[in-house]
């Protein structure tokens, strides 16, 4: 996943303070796999018919966990391409490298 790269903005505390045991959940932001229990934060519901598969994310218990990785890491974007393709909808792909590496850029300083 290319969200992360060197963003650090998911740390509770900044890296320079973060103490010497610093793999603790408490440490961050977004729910950590290896850390956290994820249905304590995030519901995924899928429903399947087919090929027709609708996916929706649910914050549990308005997790401040939950929230941050359902917004960090663009779980709706995830929804809305399911959705799409449930509907016919083709995602068009950018084959040239460059340019998409561009589009990208675009979108996330739109």
């Amino acid at each position: 996943m290319l969200i992360k790269k060197n963003d650090l903005t998911f740390l509770d505390i900044p890296l320079h303070a973060l103490p010497r045991r610093k793999f603790r959940s408490k440490y961050y932001k977004f729910i950590h796999p290896n850390l956290d229990n994820i249905e304590e934060h995030l519901e995924l519901n899928i429903v399947r018919k087919g090929r027709v598969r609708f996916i929706k994310y649910l914050v549990q218990n308005e997790s401040k966990k939950g929230a941050f990785t359902y917004n960090y890491f663009r779980l709706r974007e995830l929804e809305l391409d399911a959705a799409n393709q449930a509907q016919g909808r083709t995602k068009k792909v950018i084959r040239d490298h460059i340019a998409a590496e561009a589009f990208r850029r675009l979108v996330e300083n739109s």
